[in-house]
């Protein structure tokens, strides 16, 4: 297999003081390791666009959406996190389309059920990063995102990806970020999903400057910028760790 020279492992190599640093931390990196690999045994298949998940029906997603009660706890925890990528989501609007999720289910689309399993996806797993699981999920947080990561596959699936809509690219970014939370590692299956993310954004206009189309709105435009921001993140971090050249051309 092909390892270019910027490699993390060859780069490794050659450096003494990193290698020494790693020699004497090596119990604490042992358990974050251990944390990672029980994360990492109850996730779901990552190429789904390749292999996929079994179908899942519109009722059926919405059906497998926790309690109201549950649900706003997870999203306060989801926009209350240091986390980068809550910033594709504004605060207000979400909560606003939640609220009427919660008066009336069909009023939101199922793409929309999708971008909530993404954003509980990342909230439970907060749980197990930080270590605060609450008692009503002690023991049980992995177990949970990995089913919720589950669900918005199957809620991408059903939506057609290929044919993408207003939550297609917000999803998928977050997907990626907690597929990638439970990894020691780039791997290249969660790659190719990368590459599919950026080329749907593309197919959206999502690299192009909004704010020169009178059509879009300020706000409009600034929370696509912010999408398109978090993905040449992905794109540069990914290939770096897997020395590919990066996916979106500069």
């Amino acid at each position: 297999m092909y390892i270019g020279d910027s490699h993390w492992h060859l780069v490794l190599s050659d450096i003494a003081e990193v290698r020494n640093y790693f020699t004497n931390h090596k119990r604490e990196l042992d358990n974050q390791y251990k944390k990672v690999a029980a994360t990492s045994a109850a996730r779901w298949i990552p190429d789904f666009m390749i292999q996929g998940l079994a179908p899942a029906s519109e009722a059926e997603l919405r059906a497998g959406l926790p309690p109201r009660a549950k649900i706003e706890k997870l999203v306060a925890r989801f926009f209350n996190s240091l986390d980068p990528f809550v910033q594709i989501l504004h605060h207000k609007t979400f909560h606003e389309r939640l609220e009427a999720f919660f008066a009336d289910p069909k009023s939101q689309s199922l793409a929309w059920v999708g971008l909530l399993y993404a954003a509980l996806t990342l909230a439970m797993q907060s749980y197990s990063k930080v270590g605060d699981e609450p008692p009503e999920w002690k023991g049980r947080t992995s177990e949970l995102a990995a089913e919720y990561r589950g669900r918005t596959v199957q809620a991408l699936g059903a939506c057609d990806y290929t044919r993408p809509n207003v939550y297609t690219v917000e999803t998928l970014v977050l997907y990626v970020h907690a597929e990638y939370m439970t990894r020691l590692d780039v791997d290249f299956g969660l790659y190719l999903v990368v590459g599919t993310m950026v080329q749907i954004a593309m197919r959206m206009g999502y690299h192009r400057d909004a704010s020169q189309f009178s059509s879009v709105s300020p706000y409009e435009a600034e929370m696509r910028r912010r999408v398109w921001l978090l993905i040449r993140q992905i794109d540069i971090i990914f290939s770096a760790q897997l020395t590919l050249p990066s996916l979106v051309k500069s």
